[in-house]
């Protein structure tokens, strides 16, 4: 018996454990982990429809989320179709949005932008496209498209093709166009990066610009290939400045020495010359001092000589110095004095600068200095831009009528079309085109 009792309690012993062992709770598995799940949606602005080169009247809106919750951290990408350059922009997220501001390019019809979302490590995740329909203006002042942002209108000039170049400042390329100034394509870069200070054209259509450091290049096919034109120019590093005569003469100025070189071969050779630049139809030569049109000199001198000897002509009937001088296809001679906040004139002298007689008066705007600069005579109309009142025009110096719109108050560059239109650069970065 004693036996048996010792059987049976080792039998109970090892039940029982077997039955507490299958009793004790299993730990509860892992959680799967949650995949990002990236959602983009357009809140507003698609399907919208403007004229080519306008910004669309709503801002485009779009909403990103993670597996339903609104982001706050990340960027958007915006890339519109249509433009040569700078049509990449990107804005970060804030509160589940990005909002930008879209200006159409100048492809008449459908156009596309496409949109991508980046995380905060900017990898791209998900990405859309919204689409808008652009026409063609019918009439008045359109904004180019395809501009660079924030860099003002340098210089424009045109071949006698009709097309039109555009420099910007800062810049190591040039814009052109074909079709009056509607489009602007951008040129290729100049091996090198140079940065380019000014660019003049030529009457039998050549093209030469002159760079900060590698001092003068030449184009004969419109800017497609540039050779360099520096053959007697001494420190052309230091070239700051190339100019274009009325006459057709190229002038390169050289600092700090102020000297100037003349071409008569279209860049193969240059020489030292004392040469003005102003000129009269009759060939005689006009300068201020010593070419040096940043400081505020006011003796007018002239040559008759091809630059041999210059003769004093007079000193401006003006207390800040001689900011524009001007010479018009008659030969008559404009000048005005450098900015102030009180009187400003313009003034004309048809006796070879011997007398001056005042034309213009300036109209004081409050907080803007007067100012009167960038004449130009086109087709037998005068241009001159007077600071605070925009660009203005007059055919006898009588009646004067200021181009309207009030973007031209920045307008410091401007040239006539081939259709005999008016394009103006702005200081901040657009270039605007008319539409009669």
């Amino acid at each position: 018996m004693k036996y048996l009792y010792h059987i049976l309690l080792f039998a109970s012993i090892i039940l029982f454990g077997c039955s507490k062992e299958k009793t004790q709770p299993q730990p509860p598995p892992p959680p799967k982990p949650v995949l990002p799940n990236y959602k983009m949606e357009i809140v507003k602005g698609a399907n919208q429809t403007d004229s080519i080169g306008h910004t669309l009247k709503d801002s485009i809106i779009i909403r990103v989320t993670n597996n339903g919750q609104l982001l706050n951290k990340g960027y958007l990408r915006f890339t519109g179709s249509g433009c040569d350059v700078n049509a990449t922009t990107e804005v970060a997220i804030y509160a589940g949005r990005g909002f930008f501001r879209w200006q159409l390019s100048g492809v008449v019809g459908s156009q596309q932008l496409k949109v991508v979302f980046l995380d905060s490590a900017r990898v791209s995740r998900d990405s859309l496209t919204v689409t808008a329909n652009a026409a063609m203006p019918l009439h008045g002042w359109q904004p180019s498209p395809c501009m660079v942002p924030y860099q003002g209108v340098k210089t424009l000039c045109k071949l006698t093709t009709g097309k039109l170049f555009a420099l910007f400042f800062n810049s190591d390329f040039l814009f052109t166009s074909d079709d009056n100034g509607i489009n602007w394509h951008k040129l290729p870069e100049i091996d090198g990066h140079y940065k380019i200070i000014n660019i003049v054209t030529t009457p039998n259509d050549g093209l030469f610009m002159c760079t900060q450091g590698n001092g003068v290049l030449y184009s004969s096919d419109a800017g497609k290939t540039w050779v360099s034109r520096n053959n007697g120019i001494a420190y052309f590093t230091e070239a700051d400045g190339i100019f274009a005569t009325t006459l057709g003469k190229i002038i390169v100025r050289v600092s700090p020495d102020g000297k100037v070189y003349t071409t008569k071969d279209n860049g193969l050779n240059w020489s030292i010359s004392h040469l003005g630049l102003f000129e009269q139809p009759n060939g005689n030569e006009y300068m201020l001092d010593n070419f040096n049109m940043i400081d505020n000199f006011s003796t007018l001198r002239m040559s008759s000589d091809g630059g041999t000897t210059w003769n004093y002509v007079r000193v401006f009937p003006v207390t800040t110095g001689v900011s524009l001088l001007f010479i018009d296809s008659k030969g008559y001679i404009y000048a005005s004095e450098g900015t102030n906040y009180s009187n400003m004139q313009l003034y004309r002298s048809t006796d070879n600068g011997i007398t001056f007689t005042p034309v213009y008066s300036a109209t004081y705007v409050q907080g803007t200095p007067l100012g009167i600069a960038q004449m130009s005579e086109q087709n037998g109309i005068y241009y001159f831009y007077a600071y605070g009142s925009g660009l203005i025009k007059t055919t006898d110096f009588k009646t004067y009528t200021s181009i309207s719109p009030a973007f031209t108050e920045q307008s410091r560059s401007y040239i006539l079309n081939k259709n005999n239109q008016l394009i103006i650069g702005l200081y901040y970065g657009s270039i605007y085109y008319y539409l009669p």
